[in-house]
């Protein structure tokens, strides 16, 4: 192979593994407007920490998701608005928005490692 295809090949790469992340924001972003955590839970680390309102815990996926299961029961949304994202110097992904409830305003951040969900935290705003 020449060099011009060994460059097309890394530009190649270097795009989807961008495309990747963004796709995930992009679905998690969706469910939460559309109040449907399924996009969420899709993208779950095996291992996660979970900060909701003032507690926190590591869960492993199974049960990771039966606490957001219920905690999004209960709420009853009305919208979710991604507000800002970026990389941190370990090049994890992180993600900041809101969550609209009829009673309250909820901040959403959550972190992502390997296109996975491995920190994900709700505080009232």
């Amino acid at each position: 192979m020449n060099r011009l295809t060994y460059i097309l090949i890394i530009v190649t790469f270097v795009t989807q593994l961008c495309l990747g992340q963004s796709n995930v924001i992009d679905s998690i972003t969706k469910g939460l407007q559309q109040n449907d955590i399924t996009e969420l839970i899709e993208w779950l680390n095996d291992d996660l920490q979970i900060t909701l309102l003032e507690e926190e815990d590591s869960y492993e996926k199974e049960k990771g998701v039966e606490v957001l299961k219920e905690f999004f029961d209960k709420l009853n949304t009305e919208g979710y608005e991604l507000k800002h994202n970026g990389e941190s110097a370990d090049g994890s992904k992180f993600v900041i928005g809101e969550l609209h409830s009829k009673e309250d305003t909820y901040r959403i951040y959550y972190v992502l490692n390997d296109q996975k969900v491995t920190e994900f935290c709700i505080e009232l705003d």
